[in-house]
């Protein structure tokens, strides 16, 4: 009886081990939630999951807004390209070399599908090595060719007043080591349409490079930055002010053009809060918004990481 007793309390241990493992398998396979995926320099791709993020800036929500949350989606129009909304206010920056305009960058990229058409678009130097800008200026979603096949970037690229000719004078960098998009090829939301592209070279200890904030309020001024290809390559900017401000995204009515997304949307103090994403419009009634990408919790934390890693 004892030798029995023993066997079933060992198997009934045995149980509980397994059962439990099986469990706890279930449990973090179910619960590991994507946001965005990644690749190095010889584009091996993984995914990027919530347990990755920097332990200190864990999110309190999902990554994605809760439904209860979201903008009015179904009664606006998602617009390409970008828009202006009533009068154009852009300035024209003729001289881009200097501060802050040389910490952004002319993003120009090309697609297997078709490497003869580039696509242009703006990105922002906020580390030593590091750009951020959208997920969909270097991701391709719209034709399903996925990552880009070249990537330049051009530092304070500027445009002679007397010709319209682009010069560069930092030159042209091709240089990268690896790249991260947000969940936008998913989801096509503006909550996730960001991208972070690492840098051989630390490039941002000459330009500088701008602070991030994850604090933001309605009706707060902002000003964008972009290269408006409709303008000629122009870096242009352009005053608004931050409305519908929700965790992930907000709107802002500041004038952009083709070219301007990925953009940086900054405060008056000229911390980053957001990345210009797209233009929304509606014709009855008439309602026009630009809309970013909001800088959150879990970006600054990858930023900083990267900052004090450089």
């Amino acid at each position: 009886m004892k030798k029995v007793s023993k066997v079933i309390l060992l198997l009934f241990m045995v149980g509980l081990f397994l059962a439990s493992s099986f469990t706890k398998v279930s449990v973090n396979a179910s619960e590991r939630k994507v946001y965005g995926k990644k690749i190095d320099r010889f584009y091996n791709e993984t995914l990027i999951y919530e347990d990755e993020l920097p332990n200190s800036y864990s999110v309190s929500t999902q990554g994605f807004i809760p439904i209860s949350q979201q903008m009015n989606d179904n009664l606006l129009t998602p617009i390409c390209p970008d828009n202006v909304i009533g009068t154009d206010d852009r300035v024209l920056v003729y001289d881009a070399s200097t501060d802050p305009y040389k910490k952004t960058c002319r993003i120009s990229v090309s697609f297997n599908e078709n490497p003869s058409q580039t696509f242009h678009s703006t990105g922002f130097l906020v580390g030593p090595s590091t750009i951020l800008t959208a997920c969909h200026s270097i991701y391709d979603t719209a034709y399903g060719d996925g990552w880009f096949d070249s990537l330049t970037l051009d530092f304070g690229a500027s445009v002679y007043s007397d010709t319209g000719q682009m010069y560069y004078p930092y030159g042209h960098y091709t240089n990268w080591t690896s790249a991260q998009v947000g969940n936008y090829y998913n989801t096509n939301d503006e909550n996730d349409d960001w991208a972070i592209i690492d840098l051989g070279t630390n490039i941002g200890n000459t330009l500088g490079y701008f602070g991030l904030s994850a604090s933001l309020s309605n009706n707060t001024t902002v000003k964008t930055y972009g290269y408006s290809s409709d303008l000629g390559g122009v870096l242009t900017y352009s005053y608004g002010s931050a409305t519908n401000v929700l965790d992930y995204k907000f709107d802002h009515n500041c004038d952009t053009g083709i070219g301007c997304s990925g953009g940086p949307v900054t405060k008056s103090d000229n911390s980053v809060v957001g990345i210009h994403s797209c233009y929304y419009k509606t014709f009855n009634p008439l309602y026009e918004t630009n809309r970013a990408c909001k800088i959150s919790v879990y970006i600054v934390g990858w930023i900083e990481d990267r900052i004090n890693n450089s």
